[in-house]
């Protein structure tokens, strides 16, 4: 079961155009790099009514990672200024050229969107741990599925913000401010992981940097469920 919508409609490609001709499977990649501009407009105009999804007791545990911290401040700063420039720059060019100042007008509105529908899928599109693994979407930036058996376990993360930028295997479920703030935890692989991003690229990691908003019931969480997947084995 899949929970988010990258993640579901990418399961859909997959099942949906795979060939035994490879040439053919190619497909798959623009239909991927389709999805994040369907997702773009599917989070910036079409899910203000939506809800943060509701997992039933016993069957999961949602996080979020975006509320603590000056994220938000961050986001609707910049949403504000790019309102402010996109008004001033038409204003600008049109008096030299007026479908420059349309073409230009046009490129602004679509990276405002792009903006707005990263921040929607982040605020509706929580991290989920349920029986099977992680299930994460960081915004229309990543996203992915860990299975619990691929876990090593959750430990204290000692790496600084540019550390953590540094490390090319790995993904950080991480929102800051103005300035990185340090990352609590990080989640070691037991063996590398494909995991997709934005315009279909993909990804192998071998470790997740995590900042939620309830840092210590999130670890519990995952040691909790680490500790029946040992049990059952």
């Amino acid at each position: 079961m899949h929970y988010h919508f990258l993640l579901s409609f990418s399961a859909a490609i997959q099942s949906t155009f795979s060939f035994k001709n490879e040439r053919l499977n190619k497909f798959q990649f623009t239909l991927r790099i389709l999805a994040t501009d369907i997702a773009a407009i599917y989070y910036s105009l079409f899910s203000w009514r939506k809800s943060v999804p509701v997992i039933e007791k016993g069957k999961g545990n949602t996080f979020t990672f975006h509320k603590n911290g000056s994220y938000q401040g961050v986001f609707f700063m910049i949403v504000h200024a790019m309102i402010i420039e996109i008004v001033a720059v038409h204003v600008i060019v049109s008096n030299f050229s007026y479908n420059a100042a349309w073409i230009l007008t046009g490129l602004d509105i679509y990276t405002l969107l792009f903006i707005i529908s990263d921040y929607q899928a982040i605020r509706l599109s929580p991290v989920i741990l349920d029986s099977k693994g992680i299930h994460f979407q960081k915004g229309i930036r990543q996203y992915g599925f860990v299975p619990w058996e691929q876990v090593n376990g959750v430990n204290e993360n000692t790496k600084t913000p540019k550390e953590v930028d540094q490390d090319r295997q790995a993904i950080a479920l991480a929102l800051h401010g103005l300035e990185k703030e340090p990352i609590p935890y990080v989640i070691k692989l037991k063996e590398p992981l494909e995991i997709q991003q934005i315009f279909g690229f993909k990804k192998i990691i071998e470790s997740i940097y995590l900042k939620m908003d309830e840092p210590h019931k999130f670890n519990e969480t995952v040691h909790s469920y680490l500790k029946d997947i040992n049990f059952n084995d």
